[in-house]
Protein backbone atom coordinates (compact mmCIF):
# COMPACT_ATOMS: atom_id res chain seq x y z
CA UNK A 1 0.00 0.00 0.00
CA UNK A 2 2.84 2.36 0.93
CA UNK A 3 4.72 1.44 -2.22
CA UNK A 4 1.68 2.23 -4.36
CA UNK A 5 1.23 5.61 -2.64
CA UNK A 6 4.87 6.46 -3.19
CA UNK A 7 4.67 5.47 -6.86
CA UNK A 8 1.45 7.44 -7.27
CA UNK A 9 3.03 10.51 -5.65
CA UNK A 10 6.15 10.25 -7.78
CA UNK A 11 4.03 9.94 -10.92
CA UNK A 12 2.02 13.05 -9.98
CA UNK A 13 5.17 15.03 -9.20
CA UNK A 14 6.73 14.01 -12.52
CA UNK A 15 3.63 15.15 -14.40
CA UNK A 16 3.52 18.46 -12.55
CA UNK A 17 7.21 19.08 -13.29
CA UNK A 18 6.99 18.20 -17.00
CA UNK A 19 3.73 20.00 -17.66
CA UNK A 20 4.86 22.95 -15.55
CA UNK A 21 8.12 23.20 -17.51
CA UNK A 22 6.22 23.12 -20.80
CA UNK A 23 3.82 25.84 -19.61
CA UNK A 24 6.75 27.90 -18.32
CA UNK A 25 8.67 27.69 -21.61
CA UNK A 26 5.56 28.46 -23.65
CA UNK A 27 4.91 31.63 -21.64
CA UNK A 28 8.61 32.58 -21.75
CA UNK A 29 8.57 32.36 -25.55
CA UNK A 30 5.36 34.40 -25.77
CA UNK A 31 6.68 37.22 -23.62
CA UNK A 32 10.18 37.23 -25.11
CA UNK A 33 8.94 37.51 -28.70
CA UNK A 34 6.91 40.60 -27.82
CA UNK A 35 9.90 42.87 -27.08
CA UNK A 36 11.85 41.37 -30.00
CA UNK A 37 9.10 42.20 -32.46
CA UNK A 38 8.40 45.58 -30.85
CA UNK A 39 12.09 46.44 -31.02
CA UNK A 40 12.00 45.73 -34.75
CA UNK A 41 8.92 47.86 -35.33
CA UNK A 42 9.34 50.80 -32.92
CA UNK A 43 11.97 52.70 -34.98
CA UNK A 44 9.42 52.99 -37.78
CA UNK A 45 6.52 53.91 -35.51
CA UNK A 46 8.21 55.88 -32.77
CA UNK A 47 8.56 54.83 -29.15
CA UNK A 48 5.55 56.72 -27.82
CA UNK A 49 3.40 55.33 -24.99
CA UNK A 50 0.49 54.98 -27.45
CA UNK A 51 2.52 52.54 -29.57
CA UNK A 52 3.36 50.45 -26.53
CA UNK A 53 -0.31 50.43 -25.50
CA UNK A 54 -1.51 49.37 -28.97
CA UNK A 55 1.15 46.64 -29.12
CA UNK A 56 -0.05 45.26 -25.77
CA UNK A 57 -3.63 45.19 -27.07
CA UNK A 58 -2.48 43.29 -30.19
CA UNK A 59 -0.81 40.67 -28.02
CA UNK A 60 -3.89 40.39 -25.79
CA UNK A 61 -6.09 39.90 -28.87
CA UNK A 62 -3.95 37.07 -30.21
CA UNK A 63 -3.82 35.53 -26.74
CA UNK A 64 -7.62 35.60 -26.65
CA UNK A 65 -7.71 33.86 -30.06
CA UNK A 66 -5.43 31.13 -28.72
CA UNK A 67 -7.58 30.66 -25.61
CA UNK A 68 -10.72 30.45 -27.74
CA UNK A 69 -9.07 27.84 -29.95
CA UNK A 70 -8.10 25.84 -26.85
CA UNK A 71 -11.67 26.05 -25.54
CA UNK A 72 -13.07 24.76 -28.83
CA UNK A 73 -10.63 21.83 -28.87
CA UNK A 74 -11.55 20.77 -25.34
CA UNK A 75 -15.28 21.34 -25.71
CA UNK A 76 -15.92 19.67 -29.07
CA UNK A 77 -13.13 17.14 -29.70
CA UNK A 78 -12.01 14.00 -27.94
CA UNK A 79 -8.74 14.22 -26.03
CA UNK A 80 -6.68 12.33 -28.61
CA UNK A 81 -8.15 14.20 -31.57
CA UNK A 82 -7.53 17.54 -29.83
CA UNK A 83 -3.93 16.48 -29.23
CA UNK A 84 -3.41 15.60 -32.89
CA UNK A 85 -4.92 18.89 -34.07
CA UNK A 86 -2.77 20.97 -31.72
CA UNK A 87 0.43 19.10 -32.62
CA UNK A 88 -0.37 19.75 -36.28
CA UNK A 89 -0.96 23.47 -35.71
CA UNK A 90 2.25 23.74 -33.66
CA UNK A 91 4.34 21.98 -36.32
CA UNK A 92 2.93 24.18 -39.10
CA UNK A 93 3.76 27.22 -36.98
CA UNK A 94 7.33 25.97 -36.58
CA UNK A 95 7.74 25.77 -40.36
CA UNK A 96 7.17 29.55 -40.59
CA UNK A 97 10.21 30.26 -38.39
CA UNK A 98 12.53 32.09 -38.05
CA UNK A 99 10.23 35.09 -38.15
CA UNK A 100 11.06 38.23 -40.08
CA UNK A 101 9.34 41.35 -41.36
CA UNK A 102 9.33 41.30 -45.15
CA UNK A 103 10.38 44.53 -46.95
CA UNK A 104 7.15 44.49 -48.97
CA UNK A 105 5.36 46.32 -46.18
CA UNK A 106 7.33 49.50 -46.73
CA UNK A 107 6.93 52.57 -44.53
CA UNK A 108 3.98 52.84 -42.11
CA UNK A 109 0.98 54.80 -43.39
CA UNK A 110 0.09 58.21 -42.02
CA UNK A 111 -3.28 56.89 -40.88
CA UNK A 112 -4.27 53.46 -39.64
CA UNK A 113 -0.90 52.56 -38.13
CA UNK A 114 -2.59 50.30 -35.58
CA UNK A 115 -4.10 48.09 -38.30
CA UNK A 116 -0.81 48.14 -40.20
CA UNK A 117 1.00 46.92 -37.08
CA UNK A 118 -1.56 44.16 -36.52
CA UNK A 119 -1.20 42.94 -40.11
CA UNK A 120 2.61 42.84 -39.91
CA UNK A 121 2.53 40.97 -36.63
CA UNK A 122 0.17 38.32 -38.01
CA UNK A 123 2.36 37.88 -41.07
CA UNK A 124 5.61 37.73 -39.12
CA UNK A 125 4.85 35.84 -35.92
CA UNK A 126 1.08 35.45 -35.69
CA UNK A 127 0.83 31.66 -36.16
CA UNK A 128 3.64 30.69 -33.73
CA UNK A 129 2.27 33.18 -31.18
CA UNK A 130 -1.23 31.74 -31.65
CA UNK A 131 -0.03 28.16 -31.19
CA UNK A 132 1.92 29.02 -28.05
CA UNK A 133 -0.88 31.06 -26.49
CA UNK A 134 -3.19 28.03 -26.41
CA UNK A 135 -0.80 25.92 -24.34
CA UNK A 136 -1.53 27.23 -20.84
CA UNK A 137 -5.24 26.26 -20.86
CA UNK A 138 -4.74 23.21 -23.10
CA UNK A 139 -2.01 21.57 -21.03
CA UNK A 140 -3.92 22.24 -17.81
CA UNK A 141 -7.07 20.71 -19.30
CA UNK A 142 -5.18 17.64 -20.56
CA UNK A 143 -3.56 17.06 -17.19
CA UNK A 144 -6.87 17.58 -15.37
CA UNK A 145 -8.54 15.04 -17.65
CA UNK A 146 -5.74 12.55 -17.03
CA UNK A 147 -5.30 13.01 -13.28
CA UNK A 148 -8.11 14.50 -11.22
CA UNK A 149 -6.02 14.45 -8.02
CA UNK A 150 -3.78 17.30 -9.23
CA UNK A 151 -4.82 20.94 -8.77
CA UNK A 152 -3.95 22.05 -12.28
CA UNK A 153 -4.79 25.70 -11.57
CA UNK A 154 -1.38 25.94 -9.89
CA UNK A 155 0.18 25.52 -13.33
CA UNK A 156 -1.12 28.99 -14.18
CA UNK A 157 1.50 30.28 -11.75
CA UNK A 158 4.18 28.51 -13.83
CA UNK A 159 2.85 30.31 -16.91
CA UNK A 160 3.13 33.71 -15.24
CA UNK A 161 6.56 32.89 -13.83
CA UNK A 162 7.67 32.23 -17.40
CA UNK A 163 6.18 35.53 -18.51
CA UNK A 164 7.84 37.36 -15.64
CA UNK A 165 11.22 35.74 -16.33
CA UNK A 166 11.08 36.73 -20.02
CA UNK A 167 9.97 40.25 -19.16
CA UNK A 168 13.11 40.98 -17.17
CA UNK A 169 15.53 38.64 -18.95
CA UNK A 170 15.12 40.44 -22.26
CA UNK A 171 16.28 43.98 -21.35
CA UNK A 172 19.00 42.87 -18.93
CA UNK A 173 20.35 39.59 -20.36
CA UNK A 174 19.17 39.04 -23.95
CA UNK A 175 19.10 42.47 -25.60
CA UNK A 176 22.53 43.76 -24.44
CA UNK A 177 24.42 40.69 -25.67
CA UNK A 178 22.45 39.20 -28.58
CA UNK A 179 21.68 40.87 -31.91
CA UNK A 180 18.19 40.93 -33.38
CA UNK A 181 18.89 38.26 -36.00
CA UNK A 182 20.45 35.97 -33.41
CA UNK A 183 17.49 36.62 -31.11
CA UNK A 184 15.14 35.40 -33.82
CA UNK A 185 17.17 32.24 -34.38
CA UNK A 186 17.50 31.54 -30.65
CA UNK A 187 13.77 32.02 -30.21
CA UNK A 188 13.15 29.50 -33.00
CA UNK A 189 15.42 27.00 -31.22
CA UNK A 190 13.42 27.55 -28.04
CA UNK A 191 10.23 26.84 -30.00
CA UNK A 192 11.68 23.54 -31.26
CA UNK A 193 12.59 22.55 -27.69
CA UNK A 194 9.04 23.35 -26.63
CA UNK A 195 7.73 20.94 -29.29
CA UNK A 196 9.83 18.21 -27.66
CA UNK A 197 8.32 19.02 -24.26
CA UNK A 198 4.84 19.06 -25.78
CA UNK A 199 5.37 15.57 -27.20
CA UNK A 200 6.52 14.33 -23.78
CA UNK A 201 3.34 15.74 -22.23
CA UNK A 202 1.30 14.07 -24.95
CA UNK A 203 3.00 10.73 -24.26
CA UNK A 204 2.04 10.99 -20.57
CA UNK A 205 -1.67 11.53 -21.24
CA UNK A 206 -1.99 9.49 -24.46
CA UNK A 207 -1.17 6.19 -22.78
CA UNK A 208 -4.05 6.58 -20.31
CA UNK A 209 -6.86 8.62 -21.88
CA UNK A 210 -9.86 9.30 -19.64
CA UNK A 211 -13.26 7.77 -20.17
CA UNK A 212 -16.13 10.18 -20.88
CA UNK A 213 -17.44 9.61 -17.34
CA UNK A 214 -14.14 10.46 -15.63
CA UNK A 215 -12.73 13.00 -18.07
CA UNK A 216 -13.22 16.01 -15.82
CA UNK A 217 -14.39 16.83 -12.34
CA UNK A 218 -17.86 18.25 -12.97
CA UNK A 219 -19.04 21.39 -11.19
CA UNK A 220 -22.22 23.37 -10.86
CA UNK A 221 -23.67 24.95 -14.03
CA UNK A 222 -22.19 28.35 -14.83
CA UNK A 223 -24.47 31.38 -14.80
CA UNK A 224 -24.14 34.35 -17.10
CA UNK A 225 -23.63 36.56 -14.04
CA UNK A 226 -20.64 34.49 -12.92
CA UNK A 227 -19.06 34.71 -16.35
CA UNK A 228 -19.58 38.47 -16.34
CA UNK A 229 -17.99 38.60 -12.91
CA UNK A 230 -14.89 36.81 -14.25
CA UNK A 231 -14.74 39.29 -17.11
CA UNK A 232 -14.92 42.31 -14.77
CA UNK A 233 -12.29 40.93 -12.40
CA UNK A 234 -9.92 40.46 -15.35
CA UNK A 235 -10.78 43.67 -17.23
CA UNK A 236 -10.17 46.17 -14.42
CA UNK A 237 -6.55 45.14 -13.61
CA UNK A 238 -5.70 44.85 -17.32
CA UNK A 239 -7.10 48.28 -18.11
CA UNK A 240 -5.41 49.77 -15.05
CA UNK A 241 -2.08 48.25 -16.11
CA UNK A 242 -2.14 50.10 -19.43
CA UNK A 243 -3.60 53.27 -17.90
CA UNK A 244 -0.95 53.35 -15.17
CA UNK A 245 1.83 52.63 -17.68
CA UNK A 246 0.63 55.46 -19.93
CA UNK A 247 0.28 57.75 -16.91
CA UNK A 248 3.83 56.95 -15.78
CA UNK A 249 5.36 57.41 -19.24
CA UNK A 250 3.39 60.57 -20.06
CA UNK A 251 3.05 62.43 -16.78
CA UNK A 252 6.04 61.17 -14.81
CA UNK A 253 8.96 60.03 -16.98
CA UNK A 254 9.77 57.86 -19.98
CA UNK A 255 12.10 54.90 -20.28
CA UNK A 256 11.68 51.15 -20.85
CA UNK A 257 12.20 50.24 -17.19
CA UNK A 258 9.14 52.27 -16.25
CA UNK A 259 6.82 50.16 -18.40
CA UNK A 260 8.47 46.98 -17.16
CA UNK A 261 7.68 47.71 -13.51
CA UNK A 262 3.87 47.79 -13.67
CA UNK A 263 3.74 44.79 -16.02
CA UNK A 264 6.08 42.84 -13.75
CA UNK A 265 3.91 43.63 -10.73
CA UNK A 266 0.81 42.62 -12.69
CA UNK A 267 2.33 39.20 -13.50
CA UNK A 268 3.51 38.67 -9.93
CA UNK A 269 -0.04 39.10 -8.64
CA UNK A 270 -1.17 36.20 -10.85
CA UNK A 271 1.69 34.06 -9.49
CA UNK A 272 0.79 34.67 -5.85
CA UNK A 273 -3.00 34.85 -6.24
CA UNK A 274 -3.46 31.51 -8.03
CA UNK A 275 -2.47 29.47 -4.99
CA UNK A 276 -4.41 27.95 -2.11
CA UNK A 277 -2.53 30.28 0.26
CA UNK A 278 -2.60 33.21 -2.11
CA UNK A 279 -3.11 36.07 0.29
CA UNK A 280 -5.22 37.56 3.03
CA UNK A 281 -8.76 38.35 1.93
CA UNK A 282 -8.97 41.35 4.29
CA UNK A 283 -5.54 42.90 3.73
CA UNK A 284 -5.74 43.49 -0.02
CA UNK A 285 -9.16 45.22 -0.08
CA UNK A 286 -7.81 47.60 2.57
CA UNK A 287 -4.76 48.25 0.42
CA UNK A 288 -7.06 48.92 -2.56
CA UNK A 289 -9.01 51.55 -0.65
CA UNK A 290 -5.82 53.20 0.62
CA UNK A 291 -4.26 53.33 -2.86
CA UNK A 292 -7.49 54.78 -4.28
CA UNK A 293 -7.42 57.63 -1.76
CA UNK A 294 -3.76 58.33 -2.52
CA UNK A 295 -4.24 58.17 -6.32
CA UNK A 296 -7.26 60.50 -6.40
CA UNK A 297 -5.58 62.95 -4.05
CA UNK A 298 -2.39 62.89 -6.13
CA UNK A 299 -4.39 63.54 -9.34
CA UNK A 300 -6.20 66.51 -7.81
CA UNK A 301 -3.17 68.10 -6.17
CA UNK A 302 -0.83 67.33 -9.12
CA UNK A 303 2.11 66.17 -7.04
CA UNK A 304 5.53 66.90 -8.50
CA UNK A 305 7.40 64.23 -6.53
CA UNK A 306 8.54 61.55 -9.02
CA UNK A 307 9.03 58.86 -6.36
CA UNK A 308 5.70 59.53 -4.66
CA UNK A 309 3.60 59.57 -7.83
CA UNK A 310 5.36 56.48 -9.21
CA UNK A 311 4.90 54.70 -5.90
CA UNK A 312 1.17 55.47 -5.84
CA UNK A 313 0.73 54.21 -9.41
CA UNK A 314 2.59 50.97 -8.70
CA UNK A 315 0.74 50.49 -5.40
CA UNK A 316 -2.58 50.87 -7.22
CA UNK A 317 -1.61 48.24 -9.82
CA UNK A 318 -0.35 45.89 -7.11
CA UNK A 319 -3.31 46.13 -4.74
CA UNK A 320 -6.14 46.10 -7.28
CA UNK A 321 -4.56 43.37 -9.41
CA UNK A 322 -3.85 41.20 -6.38
CA UNK A 323 -7.36 41.58 -4.99
CA UNK A 324 -9.07 40.95 -8.35
CA UNK A 325 -6.86 38.03 -9.31
CA UNK A 326 -7.31 36.48 -5.88
CA UNK A 327 -11.07 36.75 -6.31
CA UNK A 328 -10.73 35.08 -9.73
CA UNK A 329 -8.93 32.13 -8.18
CA UNK A 330 -11.57 31.81 -5.48
CA UNK A 331 -14.31 31.88 -8.12
CA UNK A 332 -12.59 29.34 -10.38
CA UNK A 333 -14.88 26.60 -11.73
CA UNK A 334 -14.43 22.84 -11.82
CA UNK A 335 -11.98 21.43 -14.35
CA UNK A 336 -14.82 20.78 -16.79
CA UNK A 337 -15.08 24.55 -17.33
CA UNK A 338 -11.37 25.35 -17.06
CA UNK A 339 -10.84 26.53 -20.64
CA UNK A 340 -13.96 28.72 -20.52
CA UNK A 341 -12.67 30.30 -17.30
CA UNK A 342 -9.38 31.23 -18.96
CA UNK A 343 -11.23 32.37 -22.07
CA UNK A 344 -13.18 34.92 -20.03
CA UNK A 345 -10.02 36.02 -18.22
CA UNK A 346 -8.39 36.65 -21.58
CA UNK A 347 -11.52 38.38 -22.91
CA UNK A 348 -11.59 40.61 -19.85
CA UNK A 349 -7.93 41.46 -20.36
CA UNK A 350 -8.63 42.47 -23.94
CA UNK A 351 -11.68 44.57 -22.96
CA UNK A 352 -9.69 46.43 -20.33
CA UNK A 353 -6.81 46.96 -22.72
CA UNK A 354 -9.05 48.23 -25.51
CA UNK A 355 -10.69 50.69 -23.13
CA UNK A 356 -7.41 52.18 -21.88
CA UNK A 357 -5.40 52.05 -25.10
CA UNK A 358 -7.92 52.91 -27.81
CA UNK A 359 -11.17 54.24 -26.32
CA UNK A 360 -10.05 56.42 -23.40
CA UNK A 361 -7.77 58.75 -25.43
CA UNK A 362 -10.78 59.70 -27.55
CA UNK A 363 -13.21 60.00 -24.62
CA UNK A 364 -11.15 61.99 -22.14
CA UNK A 365 -9.11 65.16 -22.43
CA UNK A 366 -7.11 64.14 -19.35
CA UNK A 367 -5.85 60.85 -17.92
CA UNK A 368 -9.30 60.03 -16.55
CA UNK A 369 -9.07 56.29 -17.24
CA UNK A 370 -6.28 55.96 -14.68
CA UNK A 371 -8.35 57.42 -11.84
CA UNK A 372 -11.60 55.94 -13.15
CA UNK A 373 -10.28 52.36 -13.18
CA UNK A 374 -8.88 52.78 -9.68
CA UNK A 375 -12.32 53.89 -8.46
CA UNK A 376 -14.12 51.09 -10.32
CA UNK A 377 -11.58 48.57 -9.02
CA UNK A 378 -12.10 49.82 -5.49
CA UNK A 379 -15.86 49.44 -5.85
CA UNK A 380 -15.51 45.96 -7.37
CA UNK A 381 -13.16 44.74 -4.64
CA UNK A 382 -15.24 46.27 -1.84
CA UNK A 383 -18.46 44.60 -3.02
CA UNK A 384 -16.78 41.32 -3.86
CA UNK A 385 -17.32 38.30 -1.65
CA UNK A 386 -15.55 35.02 -2.51
CA UNK A 387 -18.71 32.94 -2.89
CA UNK A 388 -21.40 35.57 -3.30
CA UNK A 389 -24.32 35.05 -5.66
CA UNK A 390 -24.37 37.81 -8.30
CA UNK A 391 -27.65 38.59 -10.00
CA UNK A 392 -28.87 41.09 -12.56
CA UNK A 393 -29.62 43.69 -9.87
CA UNK A 394 -25.98 43.79 -8.78
CA UNK A 395 -24.76 43.97 -12.38
CA UNK A 396 -27.27 46.70 -13.31
CA UNK A 397 -26.23 48.88 -10.37
CA UNK A 398 -22.59 48.40 -11.26
CA UNK A 399 -23.21 49.25 -14.92
CA UNK A 400 -25.15 52.42 -14.03
CA UNK A 401 -22.38 53.55 -11.69
CA UNK A 402 -19.77 52.90 -14.37
CA UNK A 403 -21.76 54.96 -16.90
CA UNK A 404 -22.06 57.80 -14.36
CA UNK A 405 -18.33 57.84 -13.58
CA UNK A 406 -17.43 57.68 -17.27
CA UNK A 407 -19.78 60.57 -18.08
CA UNK A 408 -18.29 62.62 -15.25
CA UNK A 409 -14.74 61.91 -16.41
CA UNK A 410 -15.62 62.91 -19.99
CA UNK A 411 -16.66 66.44 -19.05
CA UNK A 412 -14.38 68.96 -20.81
CA UNK A 413 -14.00 70.94 -17.60
CA UNK A 414 -12.47 67.96 -15.79
CA UNK A 415 -8.78 68.34 -16.65
CA UNK A 416 -7.01 67.37 -13.49
CA UNK A 417 -4.14 65.58 -15.24
CA UNK A 418 -3.95 66.90 -18.84
CA UNK A 419 -2.85 64.62 -21.64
Amino acid sequence: MTSFALTRGQDANAKIFIFGTAVFLSAFLIFSVQPIFTKVMLPALGGTPAVWAIAMVVFQGLLLAGYFYAHLLIRFLSLRLAILVHIGVTCVAFVTLPFAVTPDWGAPPQQGQAFWLIAIFIQAIGLPFFALSANAPLLQAWLAANDRQINVYHLYAASNIGSFAALFAYPFIIEPFVGLHAQSLTWSMGFSFFIVLLLVCVALVWRRPPTPETRFAQGEPLSLARRFHWLLLAAVPSGLLIAATTHIQTDISGGPILWLLPLGIFLLTFIFAFRDSGGNNVFWPRMVRASAIFAVAAAIVELHSFILVLGIALLSVLSISMACHRALYQLRPAESDLTEFYLFISLGGLVGGLFSALLAPHLFSWAAEYVLLILVGTLLVTLNQPHAVYNWRHMSCGALLLVFLTSLAALPSMRIVPR
